[in-house]
């Protein structure tokens, strides 16, 4: 047994001797400018928006004799409808929206096919121009909301019976 524990007192100094040795090599390496660094660690918090908005709206069934007598960008009244997006964002109290449609002619979305247009308007009733670029809408978070109404309008072609459909993409981001 003593020859045992000799031979583990034998590796315990050899450990330690090895340990001595590397650390002391790697201390006399290192030099004095490099004992310390300064490391600055950086961060963007930014706002955040979201918003909801009905897949779908429903003007309803409009006549074809609505549209006598009118000419092309002319809007048909009656026959509007309003609907709601609702907004929420963090970190901001201002927002835009902007409202891209897939086709457009006279500020207003075109309809597939032509015929008939989709025109839109603001909380206090301002036309939204609509451009093939989009049209922007800000808004303020004091408002969980913003009411658009939709206003039929002819387009440059004479409208025809059937169903008419526009889409548009609505995104909102921080100010």
């Amino acid at each position: 047994m003593g020859h045992l524990f000799r031979r583990t007192n034998r590796t315990l100094v050899s450990g330690a001797m090895f340990c001595s040795l590397a650390l002391a090599g790697l201390s006399s390496t290192v030099s004095a400018a490099d004992n310390s660094a300064t490391i600055r660690i950086t961060a963007t918090v930014k706002a955040v928006c979201s918003l909801s908005a009905p897949p779908s709206v429903d003007l309803g069934d409009i006549p074809i004799t609505a549209f006598d007598g009118l000419s092309a960008g002319g809007e048909l009244t009656g026959y509007d409808k309003t609907f709601t997006i609702a907004t929420s964002c963090s970190g901001t109290d201002k927002y835009v929206l902007t409202f891209t449609p897939t086709a457009s002619s006279d500020g207003c979305m075109t309809a597939d096919g032509g015929g008939m247009g989709f025109c839109l308007y603001d909380p206090s009733a301002k036309k939204i121009a609509l451009t093939s670029t989009g049209a922007n809408l800000e808004g303020s978070t004091a408002s969980a909301s913003q009411d658009i109404k939709v206003v039929p309008a002819r387009s440059s072609k004479a409208p025809t019976a059937g169903d008419h459909a526009a889409s548009m993409t609505v995104t909102i981001a921080p100010l």
